[in-house]
């Protein structure tokens, strides 16, 4: 009986540490988490080659880490210039050390302009002597720095691709809920922008489900809005619920 009851609490003490975000002292993990560090600052430099601007990293300014089937470590990188100009960015890095692969599942300029959607960028043609604005609306803004791709199974702890158009079919809580968190932290419609589609999904199984969404708002004027937001849901542990929006890029024609 008393082995039965030991076993309860030691379950019940590990499903509590699990799938929940702590916060880091950003000193002690730079000491013992280098190769964390550089595979961030590399995802950066592929994504954005501040170096290229003139920016050079600065420091770690906050660093999450979340226990899943191995690690998520969401760090905050900045990186200044000579003017005193500063640009930070929002990286995950998902680390299982038992299979040698790391991935990175998250790695943006925060209210800056997102590289992925340089696609998107409006095209001008010359009708009648005046220049003409062409809008291509994006269909979707992909991550482009994860090093695992094409995955036939997805166990515990991986992040898996997820079609926006299926997931918004079986998922309207989760899209309100983002749209919500989006709404609290930024209140885009108080700007003119309104919810137009579901960019991207990325879900991953841990003790619950996280989820990375990435939304688009429009204005009807041919500017956008593109919001990463994160949730944690564990349906029989509400209280543990986290949730975050990060507005990633503005675009005006």
């Amino acid at each position: 009986m008393k082995v039965q009851i030991a076993l309860v609490l030691l379950l019940a003490l590990v499903s509590a540490q699990t799938g929940g975000w702590k916060k880091q002292n950003t000193t002690i993990f730079q000491a013992a988490n280098s190769n964390i560090l550089n595979e961030a600052q590399i995802a950066v430099q592929n994504k954005y080659s501040p170096e290229e601007q003139g920016y050079e990293f600065e420091s770690v300014v906050s660093v999450e880490t979340q226990i899943v089937s191995g690690t998520n470590y969401n760090i905050v990188l900045q990186y200044g210039n000579d003017e005193g100009e500063i640009q930070q960015y929002d990286v995950i890095v998902y680390s299982a050390p038992w299979n040698g692969q790391d991935q990175i599942t998250k790695c943006e300029l925060i209210n800056g302009q997102s590289a992925s959607f340089a696609q998107t960028q409006p095209s001008r043609t010359q009708i009648g002597g005046s220049p003409q604005v062409t809008v291509t609306k994006p269909s979707s803004l992909r991550l482009k720095v994860r090093r695992q791709e094409n995955v036939d199974s997805h166990p515990t702890g991986t992040w898996e691709n997820v079609n926006p158009e299926v997931f918004e079919q079986s998922n309207d809580s989760i899209i309100n809920q983002a749209n919500i968190v989006v709404a609290q932290q930024y209140n885009p419609q108080q700007q003119g922008y309104e919810f137009d589609e579901v960019l991207e999904v990325q879900t991953q199984m841990v003790s619950g489900t996280n989820y990375n969404i990435k939304l688009l708002y429009t204005n009807g004027e041919g500017s956008y809005q593109t919001y990463d937001v994160y949730l944690y849901i564990c349906p029989w542990n509400p209280s543990a619920n986290q949730q975050k929006a990060t507005l990633t890029g503005t675009y005006s024609v």
